[in-house]
């Protein structure tokens, strides 16, 4: 038996033998080497993609906190206009309303029952009409400027 463990003697046959797994460990070392080169690619090219998604996240982060921000300035300048408007809604009736009772009594007091025996109160009607009209003729209406009869 050689040295090398094989059953020949011949010392070339061993050292052929021993160059082969020399070639055979030294292309398993170069496939090992090529796999951890392409994953060491894939790692860092992963580790960008990573870093990528990782700013594209923080963008959408600040801009979903705009957004909700500005949602919730809208919401209370709605909240504000809808109170505005109530407010306004309610005074509105209110005057309505006002309206509406006075026009009430108008009506009431104008066209209430009336005492048929009570003296007659007409207010300006018959001769003091006429002079009240006459009165002014004569001491506004001329007196007025262009286009106004002369005294």
């Amino acid at each position: 038996r050689h040295a090398c463990g094989s059953r020949t003697l011949d010392p070339s046959f061993c050292s052929k033998s021993v160059l082969w797994e020399i070639e055979k460990y030294k292309e398993t070392v170069r496939l090992w080497w090529q796999q951890a080169e392409v994953a060491e690619a894939a790692a860092v090219r992963h580790a960008q993609e990573g870093t990528q998604l990782r700013a594209m996240a923080q963008a959408q982060e600040i801009k979903a906190e705009t957004m909700m921000a500005r949602n919730m300035q809208l919401e209370a300048r709605l909240d504000r206009v809808g109170k505005l408007h109530g407010e306004s809604v309610e005074q509105g009736r209110h005057l309505r309303d006002w309206v509406v009772n006075s026009m009430e009594e108008v009506n009431r007091s104008a066209h209430g029952p009336r005492d048929p025996f009570a003296p007659d109160d007409r207010g300006f009607a018959g001769r003091n009409w006429t002079e009240i009209l006459d009165d002014f003729r004569a001491n506004h209406q001329v007196r007025i400027g262009h286009g106004c009869r002369t005294r």
